[in-house]
């Protein structure tokens, strides 16, 4: 089932993940806030790179590499994955 705010999301190979926080809550976080854990996040961004089969990655946190802006994008990043 397709949802309207995630058209991209349609065989199971597309996945939206929260970047991670510096105190360890689960909870949202924008790379904009200051509980976002930048370098944890890149890390687990370049986890995905390095063992998955990874298309693209958008994300709006600045100075990740391989990671593409994308409006909407602030509190997630999105990885699509070949099939």
């Amino acid at each position: 089932m397709e949802t309207p705010d995630h058209h991209s999301h349609r065989n199971g190979l597309q996945v939206d993940i929260r970047p991670l926080r510096k105190d360890g809550l689960e909870e949202g976080v924008t790379w904009l806030d200051s509980h976002y854990d930048k370098e944890g996040t890149e890390k687990l961004i370049e986890m995905f790179r390095v063992f998955a089969p990874v298309v693209q990655i958008f994300f709006n946190g600045p100075d990740i590499p391989f990671v593409k802006k994308l409006k909407n994008h602030d509190n997630h990043f999105h990885v699509e994955l070949r099939g």
